[in-house]
């Protein structure tokens, strides 16, 4: 079992991964889009982040004097253990983890539904209880919670506050590092998959061969210069069309690669209706101009796709 402050950070760095995780786009949008998980996943996060950052302002925080503060204090952390476990579960729950409640889990449950949940009546294995806590044990590190049931009168129930959450904070950090280890054999699954398909590769060494040879048909005085110019156009925008089907087979087309896509396609057409004559209006500069513009822009495409394949090695 680790320290409480040791608990709280590794928390932290779980959180981060998890994070990292759903917001890669190639995972994003699937669990946008398909899971019907997105908002639940992010509820629980901000939930198991909120209560950490509660837990800790109770560790720092010098217990008040006021014996009405005294009690919003005892409730809050109890209540946050509890939205902590909840979340927990319902994070798991997204990613198709198991969850199954541990003793310590179960532990803290009770206590805070003895203490604050449902302390006026509370049935238990066909038993009536009735709690509350002595308000002259209140303090920082512990209280005593005075148990009432029909079998045994009256007990006094020493309450750790600290073990209480050092025993929590512990089993998050074990649930949490499941989620983490899924997330991270999905991730190692998926780039396995597709690493040895290089998406650089598609942009293959004739290409400067074919942007030169658009140049010149655009230039064309004969039809057969200006065919070839427009056969050579047509290579290229195969090759824009097998990379955009290899970024959506990744799941790696996201909103500004579609953006950039969209505007080449959009030169790509632009330059396939001067060649064929559907436009009346286009003359030699205007195709020059979007001929300049794939050319260069397609250096860019090729960078991105040294990136995604990069990323593929890790």
């Amino acid at each position: 079992m680790v320290e409480t402050e040791e608990a709280v950070q590794e928390i932290h760095d779980l959180a981060s991964s998890v994070r990292k995780h759903i917001n890669t786009h190639r995972y994003q949008s699937i669990l946008i889009e398909e899971s019907g998980y997105w908002d639940q996943i992010c509820s629980s996060l901000d939930v198991i982040d909120d209560t950490l950052l509660t837990i800790e302002s109770y560790l720092k925080t010098d217990f008040p004097d006021d014996s009405g503060v005294k009690y919003l204090f005892i409730y809050g952390i109890l209540q946050a253990l509890f939205l902590q476990q909840d979340a927990l579960s319902h994070l798991s729950e997204s990613f198709e983890v198991d969850y199954e409640i541990s003793d310590n889990l179960k532990k803290v449950r009770e206590i805070r539904n003895a203490a604050i949940g449902h302390p006026t009546k509370l049935n238990r294995k066909g038993e009536t209880y009735h709690y509350h806590l002595s308000r002259p044990s209140l303090n920082k590190d512990s209280f005593k919670l005075l148990q009432y049931s029909q079998s045994d009168s009256v007990r006094f129930l020493n309450v750790d506050i600290n073990l209480t959450i050092k025993d929590q904070l512990n089993e998050v950090v074990k649930k949490y590092s499941s989620i983490v280890e899924k997330l991270i054999l999905m991730d190692k699954e998926h780039k396995e998959k597709h690493r040895n398909n290089k998406l650089q590769d598609i942009f293959h060494s004739g290409l400067g061969y074919s942007f030169q040879k658009i140049a010149s048909g655009i230039e064309a005085h004969t039809d057969g210069d200006k065919d070839w110019g427009y056969r050579n156009l047509e290579i290229v925008i195969d090759v824009f069309k097998e990379f955009k089907e290899e970024l959506i087979e990744r799941n790696e087309l996201n909103n500004y690669i579609e953006y950039e896509l969209n505007e080449y396609f959009h030169a790509l057409n632009k330059l396939e209706e001067y060649f064929n004559g559907e436009t009346k209006w286009m003359e030699k500069p205007d195709a020059h101009i979007y001929h300049e513009y794939i050319f260069r822009k397609h250096d860019h495409f090729v960078s991105v796709a040294k990136e995604i394949d990069e990323a593929y090695l890790e």
